[in-house]
């Protein structure tokens, strides 16, 4: 594995660009100075100088129109300059969470290259047919027809229009726009195959398309995708550089959320495993964090406790030695998951409370953070199985305020609403108890809407399948439907030896002993619950 966490090729390439700058100037070679402006101002946005991003990109705006106030020079040239700096411009944008300016600006863009992005539906629909058959073409024919005779200007050309598509596919999937994601994710790849030279700009736009199909009705797509990037890589034969070697990590990370997605549970650990490495030799911490969340939720699905325990502390070290609030917050929310399924505990539901009164009562992170509504669920989650009925209100504002925002289709939004479904459950046990009416009603209209969103994405996330149904027999069972109750235990069980998901195996397992099932459970099914 090669080790970038101490490399200076950043700094040094844009103390280098930002020199060639000074004399470029010096010398009036103002097409050279553009150059240097734009790639300076790419290399101030890795670094998230956003300012002096800002700053650069005004002086190059300028250079543009001085360059094109000279007759001789090629005046097509100027939409594709000015397409540049846009897309440039929206990235600023991006990082200061301004999403509405940047599409804005990305659309312009688009524009500017003559590519302009379908407005009406049906047009975006033909487009994206158009774009899935250009793929599948081109997955077909590698490495011929696309990429092949074209010339240095076409190259720039087509590497411009994938990465600007590349950006807006991602303010897209912020937007919550899953269509015009789609479109804008596939037709990146599109131009990036024509110029299939360059590694990086093609190794990210195979990531955002593998990404705008991990929750939608494409397996075939996504699977075709996965494949055809695995087999560009293997043709790389040249030696890998930092900026190569960041879009290859990126790549890595989406081939392991789909393996995530389709229950491919063991592969998606050894790619897990082999992404955080990657991340970890490039200190660079949100792609990090994440990939190790979502590691060491598969280890815990798979009762690989030590494993994750492992993975915690390492999390727990990078995000205290970065400084990294999020990734504080994803530590404590992974350590009261541990604490729930496991029973030991990381980190005590004390001090997680504490954390959570000193980061979130004054709001310094946003409700949209996942590894909030993550955490702040499973503090609610803990006091219900423990029967805190009275501590659970603190957090029931919380709940209220984030569930909207929760029951968007989104996949590591969806694995939350696992655990407030449970919630939910839980809670209206409470109050069945208690006999109180009006709650009750107020209880099963939100485990119905809960159980509607999850079972539109379960149908594509297989991972999800046999908890889902776990749970809807646990629902039947509080609702007195013990007939029902046991088909849906039975196909639970069934789905979790399909799956391999050995947590819903041992959960299914408990609660056919709780509620008295074992009688009612087919010799097949016993057979399976006490193994080999």
């Amino acid at each position: 594995m090669l080790d970038f966490s101490y490399c200076e090729c950043d700094e040094i390439l844009a103390d280098y660009y930002y020199q060639m700058i000074i004399h470029s100037r010096g010398s009036g070679n103002l097409e050279d100075m553009f150059k240097y402006l734009v790639n300076y101002a790419y290399r101030c946005l890795l670094s998230d100088d956003v300012s002096e991003a800002n700053r650069i990109l005004e002086e190059a705006t300028k250079c543009i129109e001085k360059i094109f106030e000279e007759p001789k020079v090629f005046q097509w040239k100027k939409p594709l300059y000015e397409a540049k700096v846009l897309t440039l411009q929206a990235e600023t944008l991006i990082k200061m969470k301004n999403y509405d300016s940047s599409l804005k600006l990305l659309l312009l863009a688009m524009k500017k290259y003559n590519k302009p992005v379908p407005r009406q539906n049906l047009f975006k629909l033909l487009k994206l047919k158009y774009l899935q058959v250009s793929v599948i073409y081109a997955a077909f024919l590698q490495p011929g027809t696309f990429g092949s005779n074209i010339n240095l200007s076409q190259y720039m050309y087509y590497c411009d229009c994938s990465r600007t598509l590349a950006v807006l596919c991602d303010v897209y999937m912020i937007l919550k726009m899953p269509l015009h994601a789609q479109l804008t994710g596939l037709w990146s790849l599109t131009e990036a195959l024509k110029a299939r030279a360059n590694f990086s700009v093609t190794c990210e736009a195979y990531a955002r398309a593998l990404s705008v199909y991990d929750c939608k009705p494409g397996k075939r797509m996504l699977i075709m995708i996965e494949t055809m990037a695995t087999f560009y890589c293997r043709r790389k034969k040249d030696p890998i550089e930092l900026d190569e070697f960041r879009a290859l990590s990126q790549l890595y990370k989406r081939i392991f959320f789909s393996r995530c997605y389709t229950a491919d549970i063991e592969k998606a650990i050894e790619l897990g495993y082999v992404s955080v490495r990657m991340f970890f030799t490039q200190r660079f911490s949100p792609s990090l964090i994440i990939t190790m969340v979502y590691l060491s939720t598969i280890l815990l699905i798979r009762i690989y406790f030590q494993e994750c325990a492992r993975l915690l502390t390492e999390l727990d070290f990078h995000s205290t030695d970065s400084d990294d609030i999020e990734g504080k917050v994803w530590f404590h929310a992974q350590s009261m998951l541990f604490h729930i399924i496991v029973g030991y505990t990381i980190v005590p539901y004390e001090q997680c409370k504490t954390f959570f009164k000193t980061y979130f009562v004054s709001q310094i992170i946003s409700d949209q953070s996942l590894g909030k509504q993550r955490l702040i669920i499973l503090l609610w989650l803990w006091c219900l199985r423990n029967e805190r009925w009275e501590e659970a209100e603190i957090y029931t504002e919380d709940i209220n305020r984030i569930k909207e925002a929760l029951l968007w289709k989104h996949s590591t939004k969806v694995y939350n609403l696992f655990f407030l479904l449970e919630g939910y459950l839980l809670y209206l046990v409470h109050k069945l108890d208690q006999m109180n009416i009006s709650e009750i009603s107020k209880i099963n209209e939100q485990i119905k809407e809960v159980f509607m969103r999850l079972k539109k994405t379960a149908h594509y996330l297989n991972f999800m399948k046999p908890r889902l149904v776990l749970y809807n027999a646990y629902y039947l069972y509080i609702q007195n439907k013990e007939s029902a109750c046991f088909k849906k235990m039975e196909k639970s069980l069934k789905l979790a030896q399909k799956f391999n998901i050995l947590y819903v195996e041992k959960l299914g397992n408990y609660l056919i002993k709780v509620t008295g099932m074992e009688k009612a459970i087919t010799p097949k099914c016993h057979q399976f619950l006490e193994g080999p």
